[in-house]
């Protein structure tokens, strides 16, 4: 077992080297757990790097192009959202390898695997991923590098934080060259990068992967794409004669959030075996019903297929309420 961090209750002194400012204040940074997925929580620093939609993204397209994934390697893994959510979206049979080489970050990891009881399908390897060597024996490989180089960038004087901005144990390139040495033949590799970096299309040429699907995703309709998601497999393989690009807006011009961008948040809740057609069914079917008898069935087969009355699911929570409100004899028109 790694050595505890020096606690205060549930707190930590983050160990700092290069940016020495938290080390010299003394500071204490709190360790928060966080809903991950529907069954996993995650150790994170609460002013340190925390996980966002880009891993989730990541994670979740790369299980959508290879669903039957046994062998799962996440590269630069952090404190590993994004490998822990492609495995948590994929078969139970599946196994998983984290490489990160930041020890703090590796610590959270370990400390995930063993409250989410995954130590026998989990493998943390703390190393630099660009010593790293995978002897082509992976199914799937995930990365989520750094989006900038350190010139073009202002480090953050937190550790952790910097190393996952900026590019000072290499970047895409690095990442696209691991993934050649990890990947069997066939099989996946998906990254998340800022969309306008040159480097999305080059970079994984480079190292003889074309592109298989590219999803670009755009924060507000109007905008330019933030963030893609990439899908690659090796030159040759048969999946690239027929490549796609596709855009995912996440909120429309009144900030509102878009059919496309709720159908996609409830997906990544639910088993990868469900369909996004049965998610927009299930959604239409909750704010077009009329009457009580509809209503009710729409909300039944709603929570059937998984949908969850959290905050975020406004058009199963608006339903309940609307029958809440027949069942009190209230007029819901």
């Amino acid at each position: 077992m790694p050595a505890p961090f020096p606690t205060v209750k549930n707190c930590v002194l983050v160990p700092t080297k290069k940016f020495a400012a938290l080390e010299r204040r003394g500071r204490t940074i709190e360790c928060v757990w966080d809903a991950l997925t529907p069954d996993w929580s995650i150790a994170q620093l609460k002013e340190g790097h925390r996980f966002s939609n880009d891993d989730a993204f990541c994670g979740f397209f790369a299980v959508e192009a290879a669903p039957t994934a046994r062998r799962l390697l996440d590269l630069g893994s952090g404190v590993g959202s994004v490998g822990l959510i492609t495995l948590w979206r994929s078969s139970p049979e599946a196994t998983l390898t984290c490489v990160e080489a930041q020890s703090l970050s590796h610590d959270l990891c370990r400390r995930t695997i063993t409250k989410n009881n995954l130590q026998n399908r989990v493998e943390l390897v703390l190393e630099d991923l660009r010593h790293f060597d995978g002897h082509h024996k992976y199914d799937l490989v995930t990365g989520s590098p750094p989006y900038f180089a350190p010139a073009d960038g202002n480090a953050s004087p937190h550790e952790q934080r910097a190393f996952c901005k900026l590019e000072f144990r290499g970047g895409l390139d690095d990442y696209c060259a691991c993934a050649a040495r990890a990947l069997r033949e066939g099989g996946t590799f998906a990254f998340v990068m800022a969309a306008q970096d040159a480097r999305c299309e080059t970079a994984p040429a480079k190292h003889g992967f074309g592109i298989v699907r590219r999803i670009d995703v755009v924060f507000k309709a109007g905008r330019r794409p933030h963030i893609c998601v990439c899908v690659c497999a090796r030159l040759g393989d048969p999946r690239l004669s027929n490549p796609r690009t596709e855009t995912l807006v996440l909120r429309d011009s009144d900030g509102k959030r878009t059919r496309a961008y709720r159908i996609w948040q409830e997906r990544s809740r639910l088993p990868a075996s469900v369909s996004a057609e049965e998610v927009e069914a299930a959604l239409e079917a909750l704010v077009s019903a009329t009457d009580r008898g509809a209503l009710a069935a729409a909300v039944a087969a709603a929570e059937a297929l998984g949908i969850r009355a959290d905050p975020g699911s406004e058009e199963l929570c608006a339903a309940k309420a609307r029958l809440a409100r027949f069942d009190d004899g209230v007029s819901v028109m």
